[in-house]
């Protein structure tokens, strides 16, 4: 029996081929590799790309026209791609494949775990009219013993054919969208403008936080504070006013209404229950690609595109992490059972050892919520960070550190609120205090964003049970609105990933939102972790955006 493999990628096919033919690979071997009943061979990319829509009609060409349009073909023709690097044709590669596949027995197909991954092969079989036997295998580690058990476990590819379908839906609504809403556009506004399914509304979202930021009106707003003697000592209280008097706004803009209730409470006593609960801010989640790409972006102001090619090159180039255009924070069972000796080799890598608690079961492991992908962790690869370039160490770091917090403690906060009932609203005071420094002791800079940073733990620490706040004496403060903040790279990937929420319309709203069910580090977004980073590449490019 010989199977054949079909490759994404000839980094990945040389991986595959160390791992199941019994043979020496080098980095530079020639494909195809055969040995062990197996031949493995690689695409390069998409192999094949939809023709232009004058090779279809060549009414669609040149000049344009808009009596042309609409441009529509259901079933649109496709044909051997052009590397655009190089301009070469990927015929010649296309007809090796086909060679191959009439030696073989049955197809392995070994595209990356996502929907791009799945289509390079289907099409390609599909193209060559292939109609034999076809198994899928999911490459998340391309270190040799996990390769080795993903072979363990194929799944015929007809199961998951529907991943490719998917791709090949955006292909067409991008080629459709694409095709006749540029000639619209350029026809009826005299001058070239491509349009694109998710450039478009990418560029729409920052149009819209600019136009906020430059239309903002500064509004003074006012807040009230009640301070007093007690038994804790001198206590400063914050008015918080309910729903009612806020009517549906953030801030209290009529200083009246705070006045009278200053009127009322300057010179008396309230008595007031304080409560005291302990709070805890677990390690945040690992990193998927968009989490990854925000956080860089923050930390170290690298673009969208300088991250992902940095974890594609920590991949190919080191072997140092898991699949990099991953769409889940979570981790399988598995991944824990290896924790020990992947994160050894890790802090190997780093010259560091952290005190780490591989007993602890962090939430992020969760074979549930682990489809095709799971989180960006790293490999056990001999990579050391002294033989990486500067980024590269940093980024490679950061997925390190993200993935060892999962075997430390949370951090344990002691929070006393005390509160009292005012005149449409309510005095509170918040103070809080750590108790346990947990994962934070040996992270300071890793925080979970999902957990509320209370600003105001330098309050006095009032202890739980009944108090009363003596000779109060009540202040008005100003303050101004401020608008919207610039969009960063950072942020604009984090709101591609979630533009649901900017969505007016119920029924396109719940689309997108229902688009992502299951995906739980997508929220009704737009373009793929894989993309998003090339769309507002070329934004800037075609000088749409500028940074």
């Amino acid at each position: 029996m010989s199977k054949l493999v079909i490759a994404e990628k000839p980094m990945l096919a040389r991986d595959i081929a160390r791992a199941i033919t019994g043979k020496e690979v080098s980095e530079s071997a020639r494909l195809p590799i055969s040995g062990n009943g197996y031949t493995v061979c690689a695409c390069a990319g998409h192999l094949l790309e939809l023709v232009k829509p004058d090779a279809i009609d060549p009414k669609w060409g040149m000049p344009w026209s808009l009596d042309v349009l609409p441009i529509e073909v259901h079933d649109w023709p496709k044909e051997p791609a052009v590397d655009k690097k190089t301009g070469e044709s990927k015929k010649p590669l296309i007809d090796q494949i086909a060679g191959l596949l009439k030696t073989c027995d049955s197809v392995i197909a070994a595209g990356d775990p996502d929907d791009e991954g799945q289509l390079i092969v289907d099409e390609l079989l599909d193209y060559l009219g292939y109609a034999g036997k076809v198994e899928r295998v999911y490459v998340n580690d391309n270190i040799e013993k996990n390769i080795v058990k993903a072979f363990d476990k194929l799944v015929p590819n007809d199961s998951c054919r529907g991943a490719g379908n998917a791709a090949y839906a955006r292909q067409m609504a991008d080629m459709c969208f694409g095709v006749n809403e540029t000639r619209l556009a350029t026809k009826r506004l005299d001058g070239l403008f491509t349009v694109g399914r998710v450039q478009t509304p990418t560029l729409g979202l920052v149009v819209k936080r600019d136009e906020a930021i430059a239309r903002h009106v500064t509004r003074k707003f006012y807040e009230l504070f009640a301070s007093g003697d007690s038994d804790a000592g001198e206590l400063t209280f914050k008015y918080l006013p309910g729903k009612e008097l806020l009517a549906g706004e953030k801030h209290l803009f009529e200083r009246h209404t705070l006045e009278a209730i200053k009127e009322k409470l300057d010179g008396r006593d309230l008595h007031f229950e304080t409560t005291v609960s302990k709070k805890q801010e677990n390690p945040p989640l690992p990193y998927n690609l968009t989490v990854l790409l925000s956080d860089m972006s923050e930390r170290f102001g690298f673009t969208a595109a300088e991250t992902q090619q940095i974890t594609q090159d920590l991949r190919d180039k080191y072997k140092a992490i898991t699949y990099n255009r991953s769409d889940s924070q979570y981790l399988k069972e598995e991944h824990r059972e290896q924790a020990p000796a992947v994160l050894a080799q890790a802090m190997k890598n780093l010259g560091v050892r952290w005190p780490l608690d591989y007993q602890l079961h962090s939430k992020a492991f969760n074979d549930g919520n682990v489809t095709a992908h799971h989180g960006i962790i790293p490999q056990e690869a001999d990579a050391p960070v002294s033989a990486m370039e500067p980024d590269e160490a940093k980024v490679y770091t950061a997925i390190c550190e993200r993935y060892a917090v999962q075997f430390l403690p949370p951090a344990v906060y002691d929070v006393s609120e005390s509160t009292v009932s005012v005149d449409g609203g309510a005095l509170k005071l918040t103070a809080k205090r750590l108790s346990d420094a947990g994962f934070k002791a040996v992270f300071p800079n890793i925080s979970n964003s999902r957990v509320r940073e209370d600003s105001d733990t330098g309050n006095p620490w009032v202890p739980a049970g009944s108090h009363t706040l003596a000779g109060i004496s009540c202040s008005i403060t100003e303050g101004e609105t401020t608008p919207p903040a610039p969009y960063t790279e950072g942020t604009l990937i984090t709101d591609m990933a979630s533009i649901a929420k900017y969505v007016k319309d119920p029924e396109i709203r719940e689309i997108l939102k229902r688009k992502d069910d299951g995906k739980k580090g997508e929220h009704g977004g737009i373009g793929t972790t894989a993309t998003r980073s090339s769309i507002i590449e070329g934004l800037k490019t075609r000088g749409y955006l500028e940074e």
